[in-house]
């Protein structure tokens, strides 16, 4: 434990000559190697007083963003594995550090993309305490912070945005309540954030806009449907409920017939997740899915081959074209697979 306590003490006076930038990235592995390990370690970081020095490592003379990205992504590191009940790590932040949560909340839109996504992160695990969701709600630039979920140069910034998004979506209960959830919890902070986001960035229209729209720039529309992937792909109820609320997947078959054929690629990437473990796949594709649970898969699988796999068959018989067709009943087969494997009926 000496060496990294060593090199703990030792960030705020790394070289700023450094002209290796992967020298960064072995020791945030280092150093977050150990911060997984969790509560009892973050512990051990505390009495290390691990805030001065992250705070001393964003507040040099010198700035090099290199090490200033380092301290906060290591500090989302320890925030993600703080003790959830009494959150010693957090209360001494909020409490004692306020400058640094300034600093994350004005770095999210540094000039550097690093920069960029290490607040990110950071926010990610912020927001998931009370007090965080509210010092994020109050601070006045949440939605601009969401926002770069489809609006950043740097596609590593889109993708930690939209995990954020799915953090805050996660940790809030509107959905549960509209869901089967048992035990849910009631979050009013969470709450009160999500309901201002879907608000003032219209959230839903937006996600729908940049998606389905044709005239839309590719890598907008790609952005959007990451924000889908990352919904299905985290696999909770809130995602789910999300998703049928903004009507996200109504349109889904027409993105397999897109031109572009990443957009195909990913419309399939995302079809083949909800039919691995969706409940009820039907009730994302239309409106008014089938309450009877054998009915929705009889259901759900007719609705994917007249609505996904003919078009495709009758577009224009191109090679890409029934190439995807296949690729649909292949990822078809996944909700066979759960039938068979008694995870349905």
């Amino acid at each position: 434990m000496e060496k990294l306590q060593n090199i703990v003490k030792s960030l705020p006076h790394m070289s700023k000559d450094i002209v290796d930038d992967t020298i960064h990235e072995k020791v945030l592995s280092y150093l977050s190697e150990y911060a997984s390990q969790g509560p009892k370690t973050v512990v051990k970081f505390i009495e290390w007083d691990i805030l001065d020095i992250i705070r001393s490592c964003i507040m040099r003379v010198h700035e090099d963003y290199r090490i200033m990205a380092l301290s906060i992504r290591f500090l989302a590191r320890l925030l993600a594995n703080d003790d959830r009940h009494h959150t010693p790590l957090f209360s001494q932040l909020h409490t004692n550090y306020m400058g640094i949560l300034h600093f994350i909340l004005d770095n999210v839109f540094n000039e550097e993309a690093l920069m960029r996504l290490s607040c990110i992160e950071a926010l990610e695990q912020i927001v998931i305490y009370n007090l965080g969701a509210k010092w994020f709600l109050e601070s006045n630039k949440s939605h601009q912070i969401v926002a770069k979920c489809f609006d950043d140069s740097s596609t590593y910034v889109t993708v930690t945005a939209s995990k954020l998004l799915l953090t805050i979506i996660n940790n809030c209960s509107l959905f549960a309540k509209l869901s089967l959830t048992t035990n849910w919890k009631n979050t009013e902070t969470q709450d009160a954030l999500m309901d201002s986001l879907i608000t003032s960035l219209d959230l839903f229209n937006k996600i729908n806009q940049f998606a389905f729209d044709s005239s839309v720039d590719i890598r907008r529309r790609l952005e959007a449907l990451q924000i889908i992937w990352e919904l299905v792909n985290s696999r909770t109820n809130n995602a789910i409920e999300f998703i049928k609320q903004g009507h996200l997947l109504n349109r889904l078959n027409v993105l397999l017939t897109d031109p572009d054929r990443n957009i195909r690629a990913r419309a399939n990437d995302i079809l083949c997740i909800v039919l691995d473990w969706v409940p009820d796949p039907i009730s994302l594709f239309k409106r008014s899915g089938s309450l009877d649970t054998k009915d929705s898969v009889t259901e759900t699988l007719n609705y994917i081959i007249n609505d996904f796999v003919f078009p495709l068959w009758n577009t224009d018989s191109s090679f890409e074209m029934i190439t995807m067709a296949v690729n649909v009943l292949e990822s078809s087969i996944k909700l066979v697979e759960r039938v068979s494997k008694g995870k349905i009926i």
